[in-house]
């Protein structure tokens, strides 16, 4: 039976048990990674969005925190027009305080916090084998928001070693961006980027600070191609490592058997190896994948560029991409070694939301995977 629980909105003095919780609960399924949030969580989580709202349950009797779950906010293209979108995420609690009477009741205050803020609808991510998160959240049971499954989202690690991507299409020149550039740049995401449902509808003051939406990622970090009618395509090397942390927190009995041939064959085809439990991995994420009429030869020429500029400097990284599954941009990862983390995108709404939900149209859905 769990135990009882209150809740409250997190404060800084939380700060440490908020990145305790983090590291202890990872996100479970056959291969479990913990997103750590080192050496702040409230100031790794502005990547998130907005407005955040932090959740914390708390023992009833002693008063220590043992779950989290967080609300953020950010300006999205939804059915092509600004609006706020909300996310979910961090959602852990201690094993000895779960149950449905305690989710709901968690979620019951969820609620008075999606009440203060501006979004409808909600966004959030679960690992397509965890089986037990999806359960337990999807089940309909009174109380719980709605989960509407909007497809698989793929999430894959390459490495640099190896740079497998084409030159840019003739007539097209790629280049690291520039702080004369962004005012183009945002041009062009809130032109382009509007066709994917949920693209961040981000502002100049988003890239040329040094924290909030774009924390840890400047200008000369993006990588833009050129034809001549300006700028038709964008990507960035997004280096978070020293603010939020992915690490291989452990595997399932069946993943751990499979880990040791599984990374023989990716030695000898290029593919990522999977290390030991307990390893930070040394990653970049791909962001701010933005291609004018999808044209897969100028996101090749821009990955040709991002490959170049990481290996000169961390030979040994990691790229992490991610991308729905219906989104043409991404097939040119699958037919790359890789390997592949799938999980479901949902949209998370109440009652009064229904009708925000009936509206969206079926535009491919786009998540920065530098937020998740």
């Amino acid at each position: 039976m769990a135990r009882e629980v209150e809740f409250r909105k997190a404060t800084r003095e939380d700060d440490g048990e908020l990145r305790r919780i983090l590291r202890e609960y990872p996100s479970g399924g056959d291969v479990s990674l913990r997103i750590e949030k080192e050496p702040g969580y409230f100031e790794a989580s502005e990547v998130e969005g907005d407005n955040d709202r932090v959740l914390v349950a708390l023992d009833a009797e002693t008063k220590r925190v043992v779950g989290v779950g967080a609300f953020y906010e950010k300006q999205s293209f939804v059915n092509g027009e600004a609006a706020w979108v909300g996310y979910l995420s961090n959602l852990r609690i201690e094993p000895a305080y779960r149950g449905g009477r305690v989710l709901v009741a968690g979620y019951k205050e969820a609620k008075k916090l999606y009440e203060e803020q501006r979004s409808q609808l909600y966004l959030t991510t679960i690992m397509d084998d965890n089986v037990i998160a999806k359960r337990a959240l999807t089940s309909g049971r009174e109380g719980l928001p709605a989960y509407r499954d909007l497809g698989i989202f793929n999430t894959l690690i390459l490495g640099v070693r190896r740079n497998p991507w084409a030159e840019a299409p003739v007539g097209v020149r790629v280049r690291a961006a520039r702080e004369e550039d962004v005012a183009a740049i945002v041009e062009f995401w809130n032109g382009e980027g509007r066709r994917r449902q949920f693209f961040p509808s981000y502002s100049a003051e988003n890239l040329l600070s040094s924290a909030g939406l774009l924390r840890g990622l400047s200008p000369g970090d993006l990588h833009i191609a050129l034809d001549d009618k300006g700028i038709c395509g964008t990507a960035a090397i997004w280096d978070q490592t020293s603010f939020r942390q992915w690490v291989i927190d452990s595997y399932s009995r069946r993943a751990g058997l499979l880990r040791y041939p599984y990374n023989a064959y990716a030695r000898a085809t290029g593919r990522p190896t999977f290390p030991p439990a307990g390893t930070a991995l040394d990653y970049r994420f791909l962001g701010l994948v933005c291609i004018r009429d999808d044209v897969a030869g100028v996101l090749e020429g821009l990955c040709r560029s991002a490959w170049a500029a990481l290996a000169e400097t961390s030979p040994g990284a990691l790229v992490i991409a991610g991308f729905h599954r219906r989104d043409p941009l991404g097939r040119p990862f699958l037919a790359l070694p890789n390997t592949l983390f799938r999980s479901r995108i949902y949209v998370v709404h109440w009652p009064d939301g229904e009708a925000d939900f009936a509206a969206l149209d079926d535009g491919i859905p786009y998540l920065e995977v530098g937020s998740l």
